[in-house]
């Protein structure tokens, strides 16, 4: 019960008893009706209800205004942690936003890049690609760059050398060429003397030996050098035997190869270091998953076994400009379509 409501009706039992005290109750100022009760104690309970919806009514209003005082912090919080996260975000530059000298650096690359022939732009997206040669957020490390300028230098010295070496040789054995009929000449004027003899019979004298053909030859420096540019391996010179030219262990940081066979050229004995450096771009490119390697490989060249890796290290050599000496018999040779393969896994991406 209200506390208006309690005061009503106690006035009302006052009323009650003043009434009942009076033998000549029978005057005008009757009681109230029982309906006036109801209606005082109505009109008593309606405004109290009314100020309590009034307070009811402010309370949720300031309710709600606070709810809203709260979600507006929090869509501001929310507002200034978005442009924090955006700000942390470093966007991949593109070829036309590069400072002048990282852009001359790139254009100059991708002229001189062993093994590529496409445009600049393709170039720039397989240097991004490329974990070495990039920074912390993505963009091209231009220091690394510089010195991956400098390894295509390496390269392009080491295979002037290779040709100068070539050219001489070949200009030796032209000499020699020459200067053999001059002694075939001398030895058949000299069959054509009469030599002494004490028994008065004539002999010829013996023909001599002919000269022997010039032995192919190779610099170990200079392939050393193909190894260290290639992958950055050393050279380990050992006998492999008859039939073996080079020896990659997975992972290792160094190859072997013989360098007790006769009569190897410059190009072919290059070539076998190219094409042992393949097989540790592979370990690179794979992060030393060997298996992966091999199923690759063999899914991409059709075989078993080790034989895909050994086609794609072909085809590794030969897309840095390392080829097999012409009409030598052995390497595994680059099947068509392994180019593509070759060219992800020197740039230091799986295939």
């Amino acid at each position: 019960m209200s506390r208006h409501t309690a005061l009503a009706l106690a006035a009302l039992v006052a009323l009650g008893a003043t009434a009942c005290s009076s033998a000549s109750a029978q005057t005008t100022e009757a009681s109230p009706s029982p309906s006036q009760t109801i209606l005082v104690e109505e009109t008593y309970d309606d405004d109290y209800e009314k100020g309590t919806e009034a307070e009811e009514l402010d309370q949720d209003e300031t309710e709600s205004s606070e709810v809203k005082d709260e979600d507006s912090a929090d869509a501001e919080e929310e507002a200034d942690v978005e442009e924090d996260d955006d700000a942390d975000v470093v966007a991949i530059l593109e070829f036309d936003e590069l400072d002048e000298k990282l852009a001359t650096m790139i254009t100059d690359a991708s002229t001189r890049e062993p093994g590529y022939s496409g445009d600049t732009q393709t170039y720039y997206q397989i240097v991004l690609d490329n974990p070495a040669l990039v920074d912390e957020h993505g963009n091209v490390n231009a220091a690394a760059f510089e010195n991956h300028l400098g390894w295509i230098s390496a390269v392009e010295a080491q295979r002037k050398a290779e040709r100068e070496a070539a050219a001489a040789a070949a200009e030796q054995a032209q000499r020699a060429a020459q200067q053999a009929p001059t002694q075939q000449t001398q030895s058949q004027q000299a069959q054509k003397v009469p030599a002494p003899t004490n028994t008065g019979s004539q002999q010829s004298a013996p023909a001599p030996a002919p000269a022997p053909a010039p032995q192919a030859s190779f610099s170990r420096q200079a392939t050393e050098s193909v190894a260290r540019n290639v992958c950055g391996a050393s050279v380990q010179w050992v006998d492999l035997g008859a039939y073996r030219l080079g020896e990659y262990q997975w992972g290792s940081t160094s190859m072997k190869i013989n360098g007790y066979r006769q009569g190897m050229s410059q190009m072919h004995m290059n070539y076998v270091a190219a094409h042992e450096c393949a097989h540790a771009l592979q370990h690179r490119a794979f992060s030393g998953d060997f298996a992966a390697a091999q199923n690759r490989m063999n899914e991409i060249h059709g075989t078993s076994g080790t034989m895909g890796l050994e086609h794609n290290a072909d085809c590794i050599a030969i897309a840095l400009g390392y080829s097999p000496e012409p009409g030598r018999p052995g390497g595994y040779g680059c099947p068509a379509g392994g180019s593509a393969a070759a060219q992800s896994i020197i740039s230091g991406q799986r295939p």
